[in-house]
């Protein structure tokens, strides 16, 4: 037993790890009214049957960004704009939606490539986050994301993302 507790122990530090430190900040700033497609894949697999929500959480405010919508009443800096901030940011809003049960704008599951298209979006600024998926003995465990959907020349295009992953396995108890 004290080697599946320090295994699990081994793999929630590794995750805490990850999450601080690997968001690549998503801008997607040519179109308004567009579309968001996300490629679940970690290495070969193909993460089919992942449940990803997408929330309005902000829009621009000059050179930076300001919370609207549904999380307007939370007071978030967005003068720090790097990668590790935008993270925490991420982190932050997702917490915030599952704690306060924000209704997400649009919720939808993975197809057979692992591929979600997320349409008729606005201009703002967008939290994306996935759930966990097992797929055998291997959770996928997504990084939750901020996109920013612009306008420039009032042309739509598609923009696509390939989300970042955690991923651990469970011994089975015969190992």
């Amino acid at each position: 037993i004290y080697r599946k507790i320090s295994s699990l122990m081994i793999a929630f530090g590794l995750l805490l790890w990850i999450l601080a430190g690997t968001f690549i900040p998503v801008y997607a700033q040519d179109y308004a009214d567009g579309s968001l497609k996300l490629v679940c894949k970690f290495d070969d697999v193909e993460l089919s049957g992942m449940q990803w929500n997408i929330f309005y959480a902000g829009k621009r405010n000059g050179n930076s960004f300001a919370t609207d919508g549904d999380f307007s009443d939370y007071k978030i800096s967005f003068k720090d704009i790097s990668a590790d901030a935008l993270s925490d940011i991420a982190s932050t809003l997702e917490t915030y939606a599952i704690i306060d049960k924000i209704k997400p704008l649009q919720s939808e599951i993975t197809d057979d490539n692992g591929i979600i298209d997320f349409t008729g979006l606005e201009q703002g600024l967008y939290l994306v986050c996935g759930k966990r998926l097992k797929v055998g003995v291997t959770t996928y465990i997504p990084i939750p994301f901020i996109v920013e959907i612009g306008e420039e020349n009032g042309s739509n295009q598609n923009y696509t993302v390939y989300p970042k992953f955690f991923k651990f396995g469970v011994l089975d108890e015969k190992d």
